[in-house]
């Protein structure tokens, strides 16, 4: 007789979210779009200081959301490149080419943590998990380097990709 492995918890658990998880994530994501309005279009904190709120956001509604997945990867990479930004820019360095090596290494790293926490405590963050906030960290940063009017210091828009986000969240569950 041969014997078959026992699954791993990640294998067995619901791809789907509850519609209290989804809420749960949905409101969250709200307010970090209201935080980021608040704290900084309004400049009561430093435009720079901005991917660290996002990351935090992302982290908060992972957890509130009772996540074994989604955004824990965007979450913690975006998180380690806002620490990086944030305390960068808090000295006053420039953008130049160290910024550049910072913001590759801190990506990096936040994706290094994102596939460690997968294997760890066998979270099911893909590839593309991890994939598409490299991708979107680096459009958004190569557009406020360059200056481009509707996203450069622009907080609002971030806003409202995360109220988007948020209130899709908030949709009724099928049935």
């Amino acid at each position: 007789m041969t014997r078959t492995a026992e699954p791993r918890p990640a294998e067995t658990a619901s791809p789907t979210a509850t519609p209290a998880q989804r809420r749960a994530r949905g409101i969250v994501l709200i307010l970090g779009a209201i935080a980021l309005l608040a704290l900084i279009q309004t400049d009561v904190l430093k435009y720079y200081w901005l991917p660290l709120i996002l990351g935090l956001t992302y982290l908060a509604g992972a957890v509130a959301g009772r996540s074994r997945g989604t955004l824990w990867a965007p979450g913690l990479i975006t998180t380690v490149v806002g620490v990086s930004i944030a305390l960068w820019f808090r000295d006053g360095r420039p953008t130049d080419f160290e910024f550049t090596a910072l913001a590759v290494l801190s990506i990096g790293l936040g994706a290094v943590l994102a596939a460690g926490l997968a294997e760890l405590l066998r979270f099911r963050i893909g590839a593309m998990s991890i994939a598409v906030p490299v991708l979107l960290l680096g459009a958004f940063l190569l557009a406020e380097q360059q200056g481009i009017d509707f996203i450069a210091g622009q907080a609002w828009i971030y806003a409202i990709g995360l109220a988007l986000w948020g209130a899709y969240e908030l949709r009724p569950a099928r049935g």
